[in-house]
């Protein structure tokens, strides 16, 4: 299936332009009560969707160190775990950090300065998650147990996530989850640990049946790629990248898949693009209709049980603003109109700012009871797998909503992969969450999320469809390039012919009408190639439509876009050209370039566009580092790029370079 990797590049945090414009508002005031988020622990039931069991009390963070910290003690230490105390007043209200000492050091307060010392006021720190897209998959769950940072003068926090998150992580591809938000000591920062809670992992195929995951490891350590500074009343953001193509390995039809949690930290403080983030939950707690704003108590999860605190969220011109009936609000106007202190509950989506406040792309009143109303609203992503004219198959990714609700349904079917799904007039349909639209924009093979008005017989009625690409998707590597630049042919994972009526086997070619279509490279910054780039054997993935006329035995995609995944290969230089743009490593493929390059000696041509990262920023200092290693040290690389057909050479866009010793 896949094939994992010991290191990964970090993320690039999917991002859109402030459509806000003018300067930053600066944050309120406001504060939780003793600091603490309300209690409420996820819990993962056989089949894998999340259920919540609210507790009435609050509780403290729990003192635990986890294997990895242990492991990290000189031997015969005792780790000494510090009280997290209640955060200043902050209009976040976020988590506080204590720390654990790795070293004999009694007062962390005390520690001075220098060194990743802290002391003094604090910072405010976002932390969000995404994923690098995995092959094969429908949906990967896992759940987030423990966060914790590594200061330079070796002390780790105590652990920050007040209670365990369950993300669906194939599901923030292209966005980012807001995870949590802290209140840092000033001082600098080398690491992040995230813990994983054990045996909660769920794979799901494409056709939506289960597949069993075995872990080897349950934490993920990260470096940064420079240390992290918090200073003293800062605002930051940091985003995890768990790459769950370098994570599992193991074949789906031959079960269980092998987690190795691999991943990158990235700091996004100092860049002035705003962070397209995932949906979440905010009770309205005021607003200004003068300044477009609406002040709400955010939630970590759709059942309003984990809390990020309160969050400015701002209104564009162009947001999207939607009544619980899915009527479209005319203008702002009359959208403020019907928002109510304390009752009113929104589903927004926007773009995380610089100061930490959203700008809304999408806001959606769920209901006006404080959530009471739509707490019995379930809600599902999957995959169509069919369509008629008023229904559609599909396959079960996660239960985002009301899992209590929905799982006693489906165990009464025989806890199914996938459901029968209806729709009629009074269905509402969107592209992208923000576009309105009707059923005619449904297809086989796209991504939904759908809310049903109830659940209880199949077919289940669908009160509202999000269409996530006005296309599907069709996951696979190419098998004849005859027809470039016009089209090429594909054949799908063996893992996706599921597709009924539309590609007869996973053996069966697939042609791709290339024309006006848009191909990138999967890659930092995601770079466009030209069709006349693509090489035998490299995994795609394409967006687009069945062709008219297409049958199952000749299936054609008309592409609006085309992934390219690209080749990643680790190993040693043993030689850098920087005027010629050669770079020489010797080690092995870790995901494929396609054909031609495989383990051993690759000649890589160095794009100008190409991507420097860590001991290198340019073709220039890659040489510089290459030409000053010591006698013990060496350069170890990791490149992603595509082959170029020929044996033994390939095209690197980005390079990722560190000097270890031999």
């Amino acid at each position: 299936m896949v094939v994992r990797t010991a290191r990964r590049a970090p993320r690039q945090a999917a991002r859109g332009s402030d459509c806000r414009g003018g300067v930053a508002h600066p944050r309120g005031v406001g504060e939780g009560k003793d600091g603490l988020r309300p209690s409420g622990r996820l819990t993962r039931p056989h089949l894998g969707p999340r259920v919540q069991r609210s507790h009435s009390s609050l509780r403290p963070p729990r003192p635990r160190v986890p294997a990895a910290v242990a492991r990290a003690l000189p031997s015969g230490a005792a780790p000494e775990m510090f009280t997290m105390k209640p955060p200043r007043r902050s209009f976040r209200a976020p988590s506080t950090l204590g720390l654990v000492a790795l070293a004999c050091a009694p007062l962390i307060v005390a520690c001075g300065s220098g060194g990743g010392g802290g002391g003094g006021e604090g910072g405010s720190v976002d932390v969000l998650i995404g994923d690098a897209p995995a092959d094969e998959l429908l949906a990967f769950r896992a759940t987030i147990d423990s966060l914790r940072l590594v200061r330079q003068d070796g002390l780790v926090s105590s652990d920050v996530i007040i209670e365990p998150v369950e993300l669906e992580l194939l599901g923030l591809t292209e966005s980012l989850h807001w995870l949590t938000s802290l209140s840092v000591q000033p001082g600098t920062y080398t690491s992040v640990i995230l813990g994983f809670e054990p045996a909660s992992y769920v794979a799901v195929a494409q056709d939506g049946s289960p597949i069993a995951v075995n872990a080897t490891s349950n934490a993920l350590t990260m470096q940064f790629p420079t240390p992290f500074v918090v200073g003293a009343g800062s605002y930051d953001r940091l985003s995890i990248d768990v790459d769950l193509a370098a994570s599992l390995t193991g074949d789906l039809q031959n079960p269980p898949l092998i987690f190795d949690p691999n991943g990158t930290i990235s700091d996004d403080s100092s860049s002035n693009d705003s962070l397209s983030i995932d949906e979440f939950k905010g009770l309205v707690k005021g607003f200004s209709t003068n300044n477009k704003t609406v002040n709400v108590q955010a939630y970590v999860d759709d059942d309003l049980q984990i809390s990020l605190g309160l969050v400015k969220v701002e209104i564009a011109p162009t947001t999207l603003l939607v009544d619980d009936d899915g009527t479209v609000f005319p203008n702002s106007n009359a959208f403020f109109a019907m928002l109510v202190h304390n009752q009113t509950l929104l589903e927004v989506h926007g773009l995380l700012d610089g100061q930490g406040d959203v700008v809304a792309t999408k806001i959606e009143i769920e209901d006006q009871s404080a959530g009471v109303g739509s707490s019995n609203q379930v809600k599902i992503e999957g995959l169509v797998l069919a369509l008629d004219s008023d229904s559609f198959e599909l396959a079960i990714a996660e239960i985002e909503k009301a899992a209590a609700i929905a799982l006693p349904v489906l165990a009464s079917y025989g806890n199914p992969g996938s459901i029968e799904v209806s729709y009629n007039a009074n269905t509402k349909f969107y592209l992208d969450s923000n576009t309105p639209t009707t059923a005619a924009s449904l297809a086989v093979g796209q991504k939904v999320d759908v809310r049903f008005s109830s659940f209880s017989v199949q077919p289940f009625p669908a009160a509202k469809v999000e269409i996530e690409s006005d296309g599907a998707e069709f996951e696979g590597f190419t098998t004849d390039l005859a027809g470039l630049p016009a089209s090429f042919e594909m054949r799908l994972y063996s893992s996706s012919h599921w597709i009924p009526d539309t590609v007869a086997s996973s053996s069966t070619d697939v042609t791709v009408d290339t024309i006006g279509a848009a191909l990138v490279l999967k890659t930092k910054n995601d770079p466009a190639i030209a069709a006349a780039d693509l090489v035998l054997g490299i995994k795609v993935e394409v967006e687009g439509q069945v062709a008219g006329g297409s049958t199952p035995s000749a299936p054609v995609i008309d592409a609006s876009k085309v992934k390219v995944k690209a080749g990643r290969f680790e190993g040693v230089v043993t030689d850098v050209d920087a005027l010629a743009g050669t770079m020489t490593v010797v080690g092995s493929v870790e995901q494929t370039f396609g054909s031609g390059v495989s383990s051993g000696t690759v000649a890589f041509e160095l794009e100008p566009g190409c991507v420097y990262e860590q001991d290198a920023s340019s073709a220039a200092t890659l040489q510089a580092a290459f030409d000053g290693l010591g006698a013990n040290e060496i350069l170890e690389v990791r490149v992603e790029g595509i082959g170029t057909g020929f044996a033994g050479q390939a095209r690197a866009f980005y390079v990722r370079a560190e000097i270890e010793e031999d």
